[in-house]
């Protein structure tokens, strides 16, 4: 009886709770592994590759917060993956390459690695950033990656008005990310 009941404890807390579900992604021979966003709250919207591009996308989009101001505002949690012609590039060249190559991200407010905890993958930087659009402030936490001949980045973006509601869903997403 008391076997049992361990089996419906591990088999609930397996499947049971699909707001922390693993998840993984396979990207050209490798997979990136991550901890899904609250279902209950995140929409995964986008996953789709494009050839001509050579790029893939990911999106995940929060169900609608009403900032003070009744903004209706659509957080986002976004992976961006490509195959490198190499892979010897370095983390810092291919985050200041996408970077250059952003309409966002050039407030940086602070760099973060997995050194303070940020991410727990190792060949990685990041970075919380802020950007204007329309009138409105957003803060962004973006993670460039590099595995093997793989470049990934993680758009985390919010308004600065509801940012603090969804900042830990955003870092538990990025602490969560690994590649095998």
């Amino acid at each position: 009886m008391q076997r049992i009941t361990i089996l419906f404890i591990l088999i609930f807390l397996i499947l049971g709770n699909s707001s922390l579900a693993q998840s993984f992604l396979p990207i050209f021979n490798d997979t990136l592994f991550f901890e899904r966003p609250d279902t209950a709250f995140w929409q995964l919207t986008i996953n789709d590759y494009d050839d001509d591009a050579g790029k893939g996308i990911v999106m995940f989009v929060r169900n609608a917060i009403i900032d003070s101001s009744g903004m209706s505002v659509l957080p986002v949690i976004g992976i961006v993956y490509e195959k490198l012609p190499s892979d010897s590039e370095d983390v810092i060249y291919y985050s200041l390459k996408c970077r250059y190559q952003s309409s966002f991200a050039r407030e940086i407010d602070s760099v973060l690695s997995w050194q303070d905890g940020f991410v727990t993958y190792r060949n990685a930087v990041g970075y919380l950033a802020s950007y204007t659009s329309k009138g409105v402030k957003h803060k962004i936490l973006l993670v460039h990656m590099i595995h093997g001949d793989i470049g990934i980045q993680i758009i985390c973006d919010s308004t600065e008005s509801v940012y603090e509601k969804v900042e830990k869903d955003m870092r538990r997403f990025l602490k969560s990310v690994t590649m095998q």
